[in-house]
């Protein structure tokens, strides 16, 4: 996901973006079944998994690359947190 919007921030070349544009729909869908399946097999982890969901969607439309860089870095927080959640259930 980062890489799709670095590429829109920086104008980069249409096939390149092209294929980020691709590359990101895959990603999104792994990050929504995830956050899915999470959900429907451990509920107590729903709101983590929501959380992290919801951080790295947040990357979309940055208003620029600074702003990128920082949701990001909240994004990877994010599934730390999520992990870290998990690992608690399973523990």
């Amino acid at each position: 996901m980062f890489t799709h919007e670095d590429l829109s921030l920086t104008d980069a070349d249409t096939d390149r973006f092209g294929q980020a544009h691709a590359e990101l729909h895959a990603a999104r869908s792994a990050v929504k079944s995830s956050r899915v399946l999470a959900a429907l097999l451990i509920p107590a982890l729903a709101p983590t998994a929501a959380a992290a969901a919801q951080a790295s969607y947040a990357l979309h439309n940055a208003a620029d690359t600074d702003t990128l860089t920082t949701l990001r870095k909240n994004a990877a927080q994010a599934a730390e947190a999520f992990v870290t959640e998990a690992s608690r259930h399973f523990a």
